[in-house]
């Protein structure tokens, strides 16, 4: 069944257990997913992106699993209401265009724990990030203990995010339905949280 949203900010659990996350439905995005692979891809969403207000942020990096070892952002994923955009980035040799959505002050990038994130796509291209809002940061001035995405969503969603394929290879040139699926869900969750956050301020 599903659970009512906390219509105020006092009606938030401070702390959230991982057995009782368990127990929530899980949240799965199902609407439109465009894979951005080539520059006239690019272009368009860019296009779309720029005419946004908001955006749900959030990458994905091939693991490494050994010492030492590193990979680069393999994915860019934006979310807005009626799209989620994942940009391939090993597919895009420009990647100046995406690079100028970070640094527009009115154009918000919302998600968790962005620092890394972020500093990991200026190896790739460099910029300096404007615009970018720590979804953590806010709720932790709230007093709430657990600020990952997945407490996040619990808290605020009432919902489950999905973390089952999160250590997959994500720089594959084809990525499965499963890939996809928790790629957009992320960057979707995190701009339905910016959006209950401002509900509630």
């Amino acid at each position: 069944m599903e659970q009512a949203l906390p219509n105020k900010r006092e009606e938030l659990p401070l702390r959230i257990e991982k057995s009782a996350i368990q127990e929530l439905p899980q949240l799965r995005y199902e609407g439109r997913v465009e894979l951005v692979q080539s520059e006239e891809a690019l272009d368009a969403a860019i296009d779309h992106l720029s005419s946004e207000a908001v955006l749900g942020f959030d990458t994905e990096t091939r693991p490494a699993f050994r010492k030492g070892v590193s990979f680069p952002v393999s994915l860019v994923q934006l979310a807005v209401h009626d799209c989620v955009y994942i940009f391939q980035l090993n597919k895009l040799k420009n990647l100046g265009g995406l690079s100028d959505l970070f640094t527009k002050k009115k154009l918000l990038k919302v998600g968790v724990a962005l620092h890394d994130d972020v500093k990991a796509l200026q190896y790739l291209h460099d910029f300096k990030p404007v615009g970018f809002v720590e979804l953590s940061s806010i709720t932790r001035t709230w007093g709430i203990e657990n600020t990952g995405l997945r407490s996040l969503a619990a808290i605020f969603l009432k919902g489950r995010v999905s973390k089952s394929v999160r250590v997959s290879n994500w720089a594959r040139s084809q990525l499965t339905d499963a890939q996809i699926t928790y790629a957009a869900t992320d960057a979707w969750v995190a701009l339905r949280l910016y959006e209950r956050i401002q509900a509630l301020t």
